[in-house]
């Protein structure tokens, strides 16, 4: 993720902003006033792994808005070559 803000392909709303660069790095993630987070950057060995710790959020599709805080995401990274599942743009 770059170390800037910018724009998802949403009605120009801002969608991500910040940095994940390193760890200890934050940055949110907004949609329209669905959904709002944001993480922080806990573990990262390039090319291979990435933790974020979601350290608060408001998600006004649940019962429970702040359901996420406290939640930890991670991903595994491999270089599997796949197309893309998603016919949006956003994910191509």
């Amino acid at each position: 993720m770059p170390s800037k803000t910018f724009v998802d392909g949403g009605q120009g709303e801002p969608g991500v902003e910040g940095s994940a660069d390193k760890v200890g790095d934050e940055f949110t993630y907004r949609y329209k006033d669905i959904h709002y987070s944001k993480q922080r950057v806990t573990e990262l060995i390039p090319g291979k792994k990435i933790v974020w710790l979601v350290t608060e959020s408001n998600l006004n599709f649940i019962k429970d808005k702040q359901e996420w805080t406290g939640t930890k995401i991670s991903f595994d990274i491999t270089k599997r070559v796949t197309k893309p599942r998603s016919a949006s743009p956003m994910w191509a």
